[in-house]
Parts: C-alpha cells; sequence; structure tokens
C-alpha cells in the first residue's frame, strides 16, 4: 500500500499485524512515505501505541533516518537524542551528521558526528570503529581528505587506547 502512494492505508494495514516485531518493522518501514505525504498525526499516534519503550526507540530511530534524508536534520538530531541503544542513537546521529554536511551545514555535522562518537567510544573498541566506519562519508564532506587522514592519525591512537 504504501508503495502504491497509500501510506495511511498502510499503515492502518501494519498496526493490524499481529507479531510485535513484524509490526514494528512493517511500521517502520512506512514512516518516510508517511513523512512524504505530510502525515504527521499518523506517525506520532503510531509512536504513542507502541508498546514498549524499546519499539518506541527503534521506531524513532527509523522516523530520525527518514527525516535526516529528506533533509529535516534539525527535527532528526531532535529524535535521535531520545533513542535508547547507544549504538542506534549513533547510526542516526551519523545519517543526520551525512544530511547536514550534504546541504553544506559542517557545523551542525561535526555536533553530530561528537555525540556519536563520543557515544560509541562509551561502548567499547568495536563500536567506535563501526561508528566511524559509518562516519567515513561525511567526514570527507566536512574536511575532505585533509580530515580522513587526520582521522586515520586519530584511529591508531583510540586503538592504543585498547591496546
Amino acid at each position: 500500500w504504501a508503495r502504491a502512494g497509500e501510506p495511511i492505508a498502510a499503515q492502518e494495514r501494519a498496526r493490524r499485524i499481529g507479531h510485535a516485531g513484524e509490526q514494528l518493522r512493517a511500521l517502520s518501514m512506512i514512516v518516510e512515505p508517511l513523512l512524504a505525504a505530510g502525515a504527521h498525526r499518523q506517525i506520532d499516534e503510531a509512536l504513542a501505541a507502541l508498546p514498549s519503550a524499546d519499539a518506541r526507540s527503534r521506531y524513532r530511530a527509523a522516523l530520525a533516518a527518514a527525516l535526516a534524508g529528506q533533509g529535516e536534520v534539525g527535527r532528526a538530531l531532535e529524535i535521535a537524542v531520545q533513542i535508547g541503544p547507544p549504538l542506534e542513537r549513533a547510526r542516526v546521529l551519523v545519517a543526520a551528521a551525512r544530511a547536514a554536511a550534504g546541504a553544506g551545514d559542517h557545523t551542525r555535522a561535526q555536533a553530530a558526528l561528537g555525540l556519536a562518537l563520543r557515544g560509541a567510544a562509551a561502548l567499547g573498541r568495536r563500536e567506535t570503529f563501526l561508528c566511524l566506519s559509518w562516519a567515513a562519508d561525511a567526514l570527507a564532506a566536512i574536511g575532505g581528505p585533509e580530515l580522513l587522514l587526520a582521522s586515520a592519525g586519530a584511529l591508531d591512537e583510540i586503538d592504543s587506547w585498547w591496546g
């Protein structure tokens, strides 16, 4: 239904799915078409109806990523900081940074990357490197090859923390 241009009808059908995980997956896939249709009330209703904090956090992640993809970086960042799991929050913050960098808003992109990387660093080495891999294109958009080289040097230093 969403692909056919009827995201509200798709959401109504998705809300009737009996398995909570499948319902969340379907609702998350419909967020972007709902945004494009301006169906903000339906998005808010779906979020409020989700039964657990984890489900609401995952839905917020899909919503923030969709907002960033549509260039609504400020709103994406507002929602991203509400996402519970730190690595998921970092992934969405990187998506917002990528969108901000693409729009030439390097200050906002740097702030989002800083939040993402600090959150990932608190989790550990693997998560930090994973976050940096997500952020490579945003870093290149912000500072070109020089920033990527400086980041590579920082990676060596970071790696020594867990040596």
